[in-house]
């Protein structure tokens, strides 16, 4: 299990910084009794934020969590859940387990896992999203099962050597589910539809894939 401790944001204020911290503290320690917790991720895709609240601020406020998560539970491996490989590999400092998520051409992928594999000094390099979405409005169109399916197999093939590859994400959501990711109806249709399985519990052939690189899994 790698629970993500914060997600969306509207700020990062200072101000607002005791009170992650006693957030923090609290989830600390829930984390600390489960042993199927193999990594904390402090931030989901912290690089999109950037752009509106300035890179400095944003790796400040990551360099003050991952520091207070060390205090709290020195025991937890911690790592954050870049969207760009680079910005993984520039702050591979502040964690246990660079990760990184990868939606790129499948032709590229390898080379970018190891250029952060060399850039990582040592540590285990983890892709912690890949994925493609299977909605289809009309005669497999924008996507399908299949290209989903085809595009899957191409990426794991690409990233057989990776130290971990997990795939976003096992069920299809309820359409709703998507209205903080995406405004955009079509949008929110494909954050909707990137599951193994669809929303009724029904394998789609990416699930077959999933299975054959995945030998050990049960479903």
């Amino acid at each position: 299990m790698i629970p993500t401790l914060f997600d969306f944001r509207n700020s990062y204020d200072p101000g607002d910084w005791a009170s992650e911290y006693r957030y923090l503290k609290s989830v600390a320690e829930v984390l600390k009794r489960h042993d199927n917790v193999q990594l904390v991720d402090l931030k989901n895709e912290a690089d999109l934020d950037y752009a509106f609240h300035g890179k400095a601020r944003v790796n400040a406020w990551l360099i003050l969590m991952a520091g207070l998560m060390r205090d709290l539970a020195p025991e937890l491996s911690l790592t954050i859940g870049w969207l760009d490989a680079a910005n993984a590999v520039e702050m591979a400092g502040l964690v246990d387990v660079v990760s990184y998520h990868e939606y790129g051409d499948p032709a590229e992928v390898a080379a970018t896992y190891e250029a952060a594999k060399s850039g990582s000094a040592g540590k285990p390099v983890v892709i912690s999203e890949i994925g493609k979405p299977s909605w289809t409005v009309l005669a497999g169109a924008p996507f399908s099962q299949g290209s989903q399916a085809d595009w899957l197999a191409a990426q794991f093939q690409a990233l057989s050597s990776a130290e971990g590859v997990i795939v976003w994400t096992l069920h299809d959501f309820d359409f709703d589910a998507t209205a903080k990711i995406a405004s955009l109806p079509w949008r929110r249709a494909m954050q909707a539809h990137y599951g193994l399985f669809d929303r009724d519990g029904q394998p789609k052939q990416a699930a077959e894939i999933f299975r054959n690189f995945h030998p050990g899994s049960s479903r």
